[in-house]
This record gives structure tokens, C-alpha cells and sequence, in this order.
């Protein structure tokens, strides 16, 4: 069985083109086990959301949460405690039929996120050659309301297709390494 980032490049680009494997963490990724059943909640906060509660930034759509719609989820309020990220949980949204290019975050160190909406999104992340050329792509499978960590240092896209894509998104302190939310959250059984 193929993963649906497999698909998508083989069907567009011809296998042997791109090579693609699935990596756990490594320096790209972690999907933790743990399943939050806040996805609805959070997905119906955002389609209701007023248009003057969304920033644009770094071409995202952004809404910004407050921290007490997490007081009941004590994981998740330790991680938000222990990273001082509790001013950057927000949801992000990309519009249908959208690529947010190839790029590394410059404002976080790395992320917490779980897909709200948008299933058939690919998000990858990549080797880059050349500052043109990408290989031994790694595509996230996120899990239903469950967390993955990314390394957002690292070179990542986002192909987004026909439906609204919406993340949570607990931006991690650039002061903190992808390695060091990966030990904690593995150590809280997140």
C-alpha cells in the first residue's frame, strides 16, 4: 500500500523520477501515538471564526487561539507551559488548490501540529540540490487527531488541493531544538 504523497508523485511524476520513503523521525518528522479528540471543536472554531480575527502571514491565513481552549488537556498544557508558546497556538488555513513552495521557517524552531481539515494535502519534506532540485522526499501522514512535530528548519512544501486545509499549530520557541520537543513529548507520552 502506498502512502497518498507516493501516489500523488508517481501518478505526476513517473516513479524512478522522485524517490520517496517513509522516515519516522529522523530530522524531519515525528508522529506521536497519542489521540486528542479535539479536532471538531477546533475545526468549527476556525469556519466560524469572524474575517477580522484572521492575519495573513507568510501566506497562511492565521487565527490565534487563546490558551483556555486547551485547559482541559493537561499533555497539552504542559508542552505550551514548559516551550512559553501559549502566544503562538493558532490555526493555519490554506485555501484550495494552493502550493506553499519550498522553504524553512525562520520565526520557530519547530512546530506541533494536527491536521483539522484538508486530507488530501501533502506535506513533505526534502533534500535540496542546487537550491532548484529536491530528493529523498519524506511526506508526513498525520494521523486523525493525533500530533506530529516538524522540523521546520528544514526544507518543507505543502501541496494543498480541493478542499480548505486547516492545522493547529503550536509554534516551539526558536531557542529550542526539533530534538528537544520530540525527547519531551515522547517523555509525557503525548
Amino acid at each position: 500500500m502506498y502512502t497518498q504523497c507516493q501516489q500523488f508523485f508517481w501518478r505526476n511524476f513517473g516513479a524512478g523520477k522522485v524517490s520517496l520513503y517513509n522516515i519516522g523521525m529522523h530530522d524531519y518528522f515525528y508522529q506521536f501515538p497519542g489521540r486528542y479528540p479535539l479536532g471538531a471543536r477546533l475545526l468549527h472554531a476556525a469556519e466560524s471564526a469572524d474575517l477580522s480575527s484572521w492575519q495573513v502571514i507568510n501566506e497562511f491565513d492565521v487565527l490565534r487561539l487563546p490558551v483556555d481552549l486547551f485547559l482541559n488537556q493537561p499533555k497539552i498544557m504542559r508542552v505550551l507551559d514548559h516551550f512559553g508558546s501559549k502566544e503562538r497556538l493558532s490555526i493555519f488555513r490554506l485555501q484550495p488548490w494552493y502550493n506553499y513552495s519550498w522553504h524553512i521557517d525562520t520565526n520557530r524552531g519547530c512546530s506541533l501540529n494536527m491536521l483539522l481539515s484538508g486530507w488530501h494535502s501533502v506535506s513533505m519534506f526534502g533534500a535540496m540540490i542546487n537550491f532548484r532540485h529536491y530528493h529523498r522526499l519524506a511526506c508526513v501522514d498525520y494521523p486523525v487527531d493525533g500530533f506530529v512535530a516538524l522540523n521546520t528548519h528544514r526544507w518543507h512544501s505543502i501541496v494543498n488541493f480541493a478542499e480548505t486545509r486547516y492545522v493547529l499549530s503550536i509554534g516551539i520557541d526558536i531557542r529550542y531544538s526539533f530534538a528537544e520537543l520530540v525527547d519531551y513529548c515522547v517523555k509525557l507520552e503525548l
